[in-house]
């Protein structure tokens, strides 16, 4: 049912959309932007992926930089693809580079999940306190892009099967966030779990308590998570609790 539901309401925008533009939109058209989008997370992909090895080839702060600057609206997304990919080239070199591999080898390995660090202050108290995040499962990280979008199939019922995967809090069950969390863990050789929760994101602050569990009993890792906002009044509060998370580890 809410399969149907959705696929109904993608077509209701499809059509409002060639009234408003006048422009008919084919299956073809559709196929082609499925095929550019799936490229695209397939490079987000290959980002975070540079953190799968031993030692890892980027800070989070790095990848959050990369992402900001090759994300948004734009139309023009293999510019997009290409700019990710010219950055991917960067990092790959530090793998040659002795210096930065004991610069970040010994650093604890953190998996940052929750809300999208579109305000980057958690991200850079972990970093500052000596860990690195390896990678983020959040709204703007691998949660977006675990999924692709099936290639060749009647492309309208493609895409909402897609979208109804999408791993959110607003979603229930949402069994698919606890996989992606154990397969992440498994591929960066995850360390610790960070959680951060913007106040008012209540779907992320109740699905806390099912993360806690699952990192906690399942997985066996050490987990905190830390509920702020943009604002810096509790900067040094979090940053007590994140050494100590990192000392523990």
């Amino acid at each position: 049912e809410s399969l149907q539901y959705w696929l109904d309401e993608l077509y209701k925008i499809k059509h409002l959309l060639e009234e408003l533009t006048g422009n008919h939109i084919t299956d073809e058209a559709l196929q082609e932007q499925i095929r550019l989008y799936n490229d695209c997370r397939q490079t987000v992909n290959n980002v975070y992926g540079l953190n799968k090895g031993a030692a890892p080839l980027l800070y989070g702060r790095e990848i959050s930089v990369i992402m900001e600057e090759t994300s948004g609206f734009e139309c023009n997304l293999q510019e997009r693809i290409s700019n990710m990919q010219a950055y991917i080239a960067v990092a790959e070199r530090r793998a040659e580079d002795e210096d930065f591999l004991n610069e970040v080898g010994g650093k604890p390995r953190i998996l940052l999940t929750g809300c999208p660090s579109t305000n980057n202050k958690v991200l850079d108290i972990i970093e500052e306190s000596g860990g690195i995040v390896v990678t983020m499962e959040n709204c703007g990280g691998l949660k977006t892009t675990s999924f692709l979008v099936e290639e060749g199939s009647e492309p309208m019922r493609a895409l909402a099967e897609r979208y109804l995967r999408t791993a959110c809090p607003c979603m229930s069950p949402n069994e698919a966030r606890l996989e992606i969390i154990k397969t992440i863990v498994e591929d960066y050789h995850v360390d610790g779990v960070v959680e951060l929760t913007w106040e008012a994101c209540h779907t992320y602050n109740i699905e806390a308590f099912l993360v806690k569990e699952f990192v906690t009993d399942r997985l066996g890792l050490p987990y905190v998570q830390i509920r702020t906002d943009y604002s810096e009044y509790d900067t040094q509060q979090i940053k007590l609790r994140v050494e100590a998370f990192l000392e523990l580890i």
